[in-house]
């Protein structure tokens, strides 16, 4: 899931315009049936804990990085033990 960031000038991100739309994304995603639930990895977890802080930290691509990279990890951990990979 992605979202344009509207007047967005190439190199720069308007103040505030990377968590505001992070954060949409986030409350798309928990919200979907398909979503893992915020126990599944801790990326997960974070994912759902950000949509409720006043001021979540996740406005940076390593932010980003990391929530789907602990998903990943876990979904792959979670298929070997199944005897799936």
């Amino acid at each position: 899931m992605v979202r344009k960031i509207p007047d967005r000038k190439p190199g720069s991100v308007p103040e505030g315009a990377s968590e505001k739309y992070f954060l949409e994304v986030a409350e798309e995603l928990v919200g979907r049936p398909e979503f893992a639930g915020e126990g599944f990895s801790w990326g997960d977890g974070r994912l759902y804990q950000c949509r409720r802080e006043p001021h979540p930290r996740v406005g940076n691509s390593s932010s980003w990085i990391a929530i789907a990279t602990s998903h990943h990890i876990a979904q792959l951990t979670k298929r070997h033990e199944s005897g799936l990979v």
